[in-house]
């Protein structure tokens, strides 16, 4: 009773992500959902302290780490695998079929390319089947864009973008589970949308494609916690 795939989408803010969202959630029995926060990222830290310490771990009560040797990390990931049904709420009626579920996330211009080479060995553990979708966006566009329009540290916001892209494009070369993919793709026949669909095993309806691309996915941020309001020029 689970999923059998995942797509998860590995991005920076502003590049559509949201929107990409709502294309794949076009596909039948499809349930990508949006940011989390670095939810399952944190859960690998944990993931890896633990293992670390188990690694230091002695059986004497008088060992600054005493017991933790005997920590279960097989039942620690299977925790995490139920954390993934329960944070990303699929409804229970869709565990009896072929699914695919996943989720976005932006918060990975601060990540070393080995810390997140780590993460993505982590949440192969834990998600069912995943494909990684790398977005990227062109740097001028993404920094005249929603939140980073009025910043004032544009050069070094586009050094950490050409070395995120960097980042990405490696780890893209050394996995057969990824896929690369541009915000200007993201339109209606788009010959590398609909080889993403297929990469990833999900049907392609061109009606509801379209029916999205007219849909507005700009930031949708609850009223109380608007700073500000820009052009919607760019999702995610």
């Amino acid at each position: 009773m689970s999923a059998k795939r995942s797509v998860i989408i590995i991005t920076y803010g502003r590049t559509g992500s949201t929107l990409l969202v709502g294309l794949l959630n076009t596909a039948d029995r499809t349930l990508i959902r949006g940011e989390n926060g670095n939810f399952f990222y944190n859960l690998y830290k944990a993931y890896s302290a633990l293992a670390q310490s188990k690694r230091r771990g002695g059986a004497k009560p008088n060992h600054p780490f005493y017991g933790i040797n005997k920590a279960d990390l097989t039942g620690f990931i299977a925790m995490c695998r139920q954390a993934v049904y329960k944070i990303l709420a699929v409804p229970r009626t869709w565990l009896f079929g072929p699914t695919t579920i996943g989720f976005k996330e932006v918060r990975y211009l601060e990540m070393t390319e080995r810390d997140l080479s780590e993460y993505i060995d982590f949440m192969d553990m834990i998600f069912p089947d995943p494909v990684y979708v790398f977005l990227t966006r062109d740097h001028e566009k993404v920094l005249s864009s929603g939140f980073y329009r009025n910043k004032t540290n544009k050069d070094q916001i586009a050094e950490k973008l050409a070395a995120c892209d960097r980042k990405f494009a490696n780890l893209a070369s050394r996995r057969t589970n990824t896929f690369s993919i541009d915000y200007k793709d993201l339109k209606a026949d788009s010959e590398p949308l609909r080889e993403l669909f297929a990469f990833a095993g999900l049907a392609y309806h061109p009606d509801r494609i379209e029916k999205i691309l007219n849909t507005d996915h700009s930031p949708q941020t609850p009223k109380h916690l608007k700073r500000r309001t820009w052009p919607a020029d760019a999702a995610g």
